[in-house]
């Protein structure tokens, strides 16, 4: 959809931009080890994460179903305890965040869950889409031209 010329998808933009992030955060990681400075670069997934106030995920789908999504929200997040909280979120992101035991290169992982109300972060493999070194590479010259930016993080570049 980046054409301008496709019909809006939500879901296709959502499951798109989860691609983009991985696919940039290895391109970043394989672009700084070539560097030589390797560093731990991390993507995550939280999980499902759905407010009881006006933000987060559901904000625009709210306006078209509220209804729908008022009743999503309470059979996942109060019937079924599916979902994780933005605090639970929040404390994961930040201790991933300040780990010192972080190893350099590109992690992912996501926080599954293992019961009603119980979570726990794990390492997880990206899809096969989201390692295609290619993909990676031509998505972070996208990114640079659009931001009118050189593509290369070169040991000149700050």
């Amino acid at each position: 959809m980046v054409d301008g010329q496709s019909a809006f998808n939500a879901e296709k933009v959502y499951k798109d931009s989860k691609l983009c992030n991985l696919l940039f955060a290895r391109e970043l990681a394989r672009r700084l080890r070539l560097r030589g400075t390797p560093m731990p670069v991390l993507a995550w997934s939280p999980g499902l994460v759905i407010p009881r106030e006006e933000g987060g995920f559901f904000r625009y789908s709210r306006r078209h179903n509220p209804w729908g999504q008022r009743l999503f929200a309470l059979v996942a997040r109060d019937l079924l305890r599916i979902t994780a909280s933005l605090q639970q979120a929040g404390s994961l992101l930040a201790a991933l965040a300040t780990d010192p035991e972080a190893e350099a290169g590109f992690h992912y992982g996501v926080n599954r869950l293992l019961g009603p109300g119980r979570l726990r972060f794990e390492p997880a493999e990206p899809s096969a889409e989201a390692r295609d070194d290619r993909l990676a590479t031509a998505l972070w010259q996208v990114s640079a031209d659009l931001a009118g930016l050189p593509a290369e993080l070169s040991p000149a570049a700050g």
